[in-house]
């Protein structure tokens, strides 16, 4: 009986031991599912910060984006403005720019690519070639130089037909000495 005591004992005793691995090991896995829990927990508030962040400097970024594009608008039109200015030694801000916007041409011009056109239609005495150049420069402007077919083209469907000579337009062509024709910037007439 000693013997059976002393295995039931022994049995009991290991039995007793296994049990406290387990519980330690039960314990030990509790409190690691505990700690990856709370840590898995911490790790989504901080990825949700983290993504509200990030949404929030994407929004950020494309307002800015967009106020970037305006002020590049703003400077193109500053800078076109200023180009305009710079054509003038005198620059006629009343005219040019009404209401703080400014124009590439005055009122009752045409813009046709650079330039700017006055195709005067006034019921007016009819003026001589000079009389007209004087009326050009007195606005800052003087008789047409054409400087491509495509110009000549659109000149010609901006100005009426008349068949008499007291009605018509002045071109900044003229004979020269030689009796070549040349424009009035000097150039010679290479539209034939």
């Amino acid at each position: 009986q000693a013997d059976g005591e002393a295995a039931a004992c022994s049995h009991s005793h290991l039995l007793a031991v296994c049990l406290g691995i387990l519980c330690f090991l039960l314990v030990a896995s509790i409190s690691a599912i505990v700690y990856f829990s709370v840590l898995m927990t911490k790790q989504k508030s901080n990825l949700s910060v983290l993504t509200a962040e990030n949404e929030q400097l994407i929004t950020e970024r494309n307002l800015l984006e967009r106020e970037t594009e305006q002020l590049s608008r703003v400077t193109d039109n500053l800078n076109w403005t200023l180009s305009i200015i710079l054509r003038f030694d005198t620059f006629r801000v009343y005219e040019y720019c009404p209401d703080k916007e400014c124009q590439p041409c005055l009122k009752d011009w045409i813009q046709f690519e650079e330039k700017c056109y006055l195709f005067y239609n006034e019921d007016s005495p009819w003026m001589t070639a000079p009389e007209s150049q004087t009326h050009c420069r007195n606005k800052a402007a003087d008789l047409v130089v054409i400087d491509s077919l495509h110009e000549q083209e659109f000149i010609s469907n901006h100005t009426k037909y008349y068949y008499d000579k007291f009605h018509g337009y002045w071109l900044g062509l003229n004979t020269t000495n030689n009796k070549d024709w040349g424009w009035i910037d000097g150039r010679n007439d290479t539209l034939g």
